[in-house]
């Protein structure tokens, strides 16, 4: 299940075209090589080839409340 963990779509948006800051023509949002952080689609690539954890992300993490309300409870492995 290797797979890239992706953002938003930023090829054939606002985010790349070039705006006027300082006196330059780039967009300081955008780092020069975007280019090669997207994928096909055009969505940024946050995290290459994330790998599933099957000690992680076959439970959710319980929510802290419900942690504190009860003193039997453990978060889940991992969380």
């Amino acid at each position: 299940m290797r797979e890239d963990l992706k953002g938003i779509k930023i090829k054939g948006t606002a985010w790349t075209e070039p705006i006027l800051v300082e006196g330059t023509n780039r967009n300081p949002y955008m780092q020069d090589d975007y280019q090669n952080k997207t994928d096909a689609d055009g969505f940024i690539i946050v995290e290459k080839e994330r790998l599933f954890d099957a000690n992680k992300h076959y439970l959710l993490p319980l929510p802290t409340k419900e942690i504190l309300i009860n003193n039997n409870l453990e978060q889940n492995p991992g969380w």
